[in-house]
């Protein structure tokens, strides 16, 4: 049943921000999670790839969020075929723990392949594999809110400052998740966190709702 929910989910966003690219605010990214049901079907890819055709939104623009529970599944899943010789050596795809279309890494490399974007959502709560991170190929990481919301000085912010540096040192963007306040947002600033997300920068909205923001904003805009 979730994954026939993921995929309609999918379907309506992607209709919803393709319509917003039609009518010029063609800078809108959007971001869905992958639940962990949706990455253990087998046509997982083929579905992706058939509703970004029919919606007509670019791969490019699309992020998926993953947890880290589906990472850690994966790989650990990827490992196994590998001892057990069940994967594929014969195709292109760069997955460094086995490669084909048997591998379990293999939705996660043909979805980069096609340019959309991947996040490790929810960073540090308790299921971090650092030592697949630098094999796989995501964009992003965006740090739990159990972080973001520590005080100044204290062993969270020790770790928060590593976590931050360590995105930053492997090429990858990072997004602070659950920032709701002007002295989480100045901490993070001064800690050279590249992005922020929470209530501090809006609240959930409705299509219908966040639709009028873009046009008011194209009105207070200066012309191009």
């Amino acid at each position: 049943m979730m994954h026939k929910i993921g995929a309609w989910v999918l379907h309506e966003a992607s209709q919803q921000c393709a319509s917003w690219h039609a009518n010029g605010h063609t800078g809108l990214q959007l971001s869905v999670n992958l639940a962990t049901a949706q990455f253990k079907k087998h046509d997982l890819t083929a579905k992706v790839f058939s509703i970004l055709e029919k919606t007509g939104l670019p791969p490019g623009k699309l992020q998926f969020d993953l947890n880290e529970s589906i990472i850690q599944l994966t790989c650990e899943e990827a490992l196994e075929q590998i001892s057990l010789g069940l994967s594929d050596q014969q195709a292109e795809l760069p997955c460094p723990f086995g490669t084909g279309h048997n591998c379990a890494l293999h939705p996660l490399y043909a979805f980069k392949n096609a340019g959309i974007r991947l996040a490790l959502d929810n960073f540090g709560t308790g299921y971090s594999s650092l030592g697949y991170l630098h094999h796989l190929p995501i964009d992003t990481i965006k740090i739990s809110p159990r972080f973001t919301s520590c005080s100044e000085g204290s062993k969270s912010e020790s770790l928060l400052a590593a976590i931050i540096a360590m995105a930053g040192s492997l090429g990858l963007v990072s997004i602070a998740e659950g920032v709701e306040n002007e002295q989480q947002f100045q901490l993070l600033k001064r800690l050279q966190c590249q992005r922020v997300q929470g209530y501090l920068t809006g609240r959930p909205l409705s299509a219908e709702h966040f639709g009028r923001l873009l046009d008011e904003q194209d009105q207070t805009s200066p012309a191009r």
